[in-house]
């Protein structure tokens, strides 16, 4: 939850602002898990997030996040708004922050989702660059020079962090208690 769940938690707020109340499951489905070198250990942590909630904007947001599973669409993000959708996804399978991924959208009725090219303004590095997470850590890197050369903030700071912890322990209060949460 706090890791691979907390950065893509931190993007979808990044992406669509922050929660003002939510509901939660956290719960365990499985009690061992396998790993590559350590052989079939006890599950400590909850395998399985639901959260559904109301943004400050008023946007109902739902979200899943599921670990252990090593089929299906590993990352997927999808946004349904008033004049159009969409949907962002894995294109290799594992976590958003290590690899490359599509956007497709779509505006108007009827209309399907198609591919969405990046704008070149959020390439940071060459186009030969290694796929996923060579291009994302050089990617991290070229942000990181910019804001060493321009002076700015490389990175959130830690009341960032802060906020980001208080919404995990509202959605861990949610599922334990089974009381929708508020939050500030």
């Amino acid at each position: 939850m706090t890791i691979t769940g907390g950065h893509q938690i931190d993007a979808l707020c990044h992406c669509l602002g922050e929660f003002r109340e939510l509901s939660a499951f956290a719960i365990s489905q499985r009690d061992r898990i396998v790993t590559d070198d350590q052989g079939e250990v006890a599950l400590t942590s909850p395998d399985q997030l639901a959260v559904s909630g109301i943004l400050h904007s008023g946007a109902v947001v739902s979200f899943q996040i599921r670990g252990g599973m090593t089929r299906g669409t590993e990352f997927l993000f999808e946004i349904h708004g008033t004049e159009g959708d969409l949907a962002v996804a894995s294109t290799t399978g594992g976590s958003m922050q290590r690899q490359e991924l599509s956007l497709r959208g779509a505006q108007g009725k009827g209309t399907k989702l198609a591919e969405l090219p990046i704008p070149a303004k959020y390439r940071y590095v060459p186009e030969n660059t290694p796929a996923n997470s060579p291009y994302n850590v050089a990617q991290l890197y070229a942000r990181f020079a910019n804001s060493i050369r321009n002076g700015t903030p490389a990175s959130p700071g830690f009341d960032a962090a802060v906020k980001r912890h208080r919404l995990i322990d509202a959605i861990v209060r949610a599922s334990t208690t089974g009381q929708k949460q508020r939050l500030d």
